[in-house]
């Protein structure tokens, strides 16, 4: 809003703005100059620093990707046995008197490997992989996926697996209701097709084409154009398997839900 009192000046670019501020009083100086920075346009405002490791790849700072050494030394929090030891304590510390191998100790671990499983499928499929895909070059993506992959997909199928076992001793026996039945071997089948074919078919499709792609000399376009192909073919059907395994999971989610409220 403009102010009637004010001098026309101080509506002009900022070059109009100088000659006025070093004709006013010091106490007023300080406070001009900052309306007149705002005044500024906005190819002339400061503009917020880029990332770190933007500025550095494109100024060639990153000379070697492949230094070796230690980010920074664990400390004690973060050694695995510490970790082990934390978890152990506060089921103990929830069990209180109670057996941590009774029908609880089943229960408990049914749906602790459940949460495993459909909090490592969601964030693999909708974050882990987006961001990884979208921030890292074409190849060291393929690689780091490459290096997780295997583990992503014996943990979640291992995971399910835990679920029908304690699920059957849970029951007592008697035979298991259809619909969790069908969900579990959902996950299963689509855990095990990716961990031990799928996976390590597409994986090695993708190391053949990226030893084309770097290979000197002349370059065998139409072998990396009938790779790339394949691999698209794999990969999409690894895509689905993957998806069958999460909707496999949500499903059983409900099942779950629902035990819980007649449970209540």
């Amino acid at each position: 809003m403009k102010c009637s009192t004010c001098s026309p000046a101080l509506y002009l670019a900022p070059e109009g703005v100088r000659p006025f501020v070093t004709a006013l009083p010091l106490p007023f100086q300080s406070t001009t100059s900052r309306f007149s920075r705002r005044l500024r346009a906005p190819s002339e405002r400061p503009r917020a620093p880029t990332l770190r490791v933007q500025a550095m790849a494109s100024s060639g700072a990153v000379r070697n990707e492949d230094v070796k050494g230690d980010l920074l030394k664990p400390s004690m929090v973060n050694t695995p046995v510490f970790r082990v030891v934390a978890l152990a304590a506060s089921v103990l510390a929830g069990a209180k008197s109670g057996s941590v191998l009774g029908p609880r100790g089943l229960a408990f671990l049914h749906l602790s490997t459940y949460a495993v499983s459909l909090g490592t499928l969601t964030w693999v499929t909708f974050i882990a992989g987006i961001v990884m895909f979208k921030n890292l070059p074409r190849q060291t993506f393929g690689k780091v996926q490459a290096r997780l992959f295997p583990f992503y997909f014996a943990l979640t199928t291992l995971c399910t697996l835990l679920q029908l076992g304690t699920l059957s001793v849970l029951s007592g026996g008697a035979p298991l209701p259809r619909t969790p039945l069908i969900q579990l071997a959902v996950g299963i089948a689509a855990g095990l097709a990716n961990w031990l074919v799928v996976e390590p078919h597409t994986t090695g499709i993708m190391f053949e084409r990226y030893a084309l792609e770097n290979a000197e000399g002349p370059r065998d376009n139409d072998r990396i154009k009938a790779l790339y192909k394949t691999f698209g073919a794999w990969h999409g059907f690894s895509s689905v398997l993957n998806l069958a395994a999460l909707v496999a999971a949500v499903a059983y989610g409900w099942t779950l839900a629902g035990w819980l409220h007649v449970a209540a």
